[in-house]
């Protein structure tokens, strides 16, 4: 990684390549999947990542020097109530990506929501996380999709967003 100031891991590239292959859903693939919380409240403790894969990541993006952008396998939380939301261990699951900086802090992105007839403007902060909206058909049957596109971005110190 000498020299590049940014690394960009391609989709799955942190998991088997026939992770989805014979998966039927989300249970299937639960030991490649991911915490990595949505904010700052979420996290434990000092903001360490509950898994290793983030733990891992940070740290390389911290001894490296350089902005890493990974495609996770990512699981949430969920009420049953909630559509895919898995009835035994209780999580949905998304393809989905961070970002961390060259300090191994997981970015923060801007998400600005207008609703449809603009009288509403809502400013949210979440860690940068981008989840995967158009599914194709073997991914229908692990992940969920979210109600709306994440848009995802992040500053650089080398004036890119």
């Amino acid at each position: 990684m000498k020299g590049a100031d940014i690394v960009v891991f391609p989709e799955y590239g942190l998991a088997p390549p026939d992770v989805l292959k014979g998966a039927s859903g989300p249970t299937d693939i639960y030991p490649w999947l991911q915490d990595i919380p949505a904010n700052e409240a979420q996290w434990e403790g000092d903001g360490r990542f509950r898994t290793e894969v983030p733990r891992t990541l940070s740290r390389l993006a911290r001894e490296s020097g350089v902005y890493l952008v990974a495609g996770v396998l990512l699981r949430e939380k969920c009420r049953l109530s909630e559509p895919d939301c898995d009835p035994e261990l209780h999580f949905k699951s998304y393809n989905a990506a961070v970002a961390f900086d060259r300090k191994g802090n997981l970015q923060t992105m801007y998400q600005n929501r207008n609703s449809i007839i603009q009288l509403f403007f809502l400013e949210i902060f979440y860690m940068l996380r981008y989840r995967k909206y158009h599914l194709y058909a073997e991914e229908t049957k692990v992940f969920s999709q979210t109600e709306e596109p994440d848009v995802a971005y992040f500053e650089t110190d080398f004036g890119e967003r």
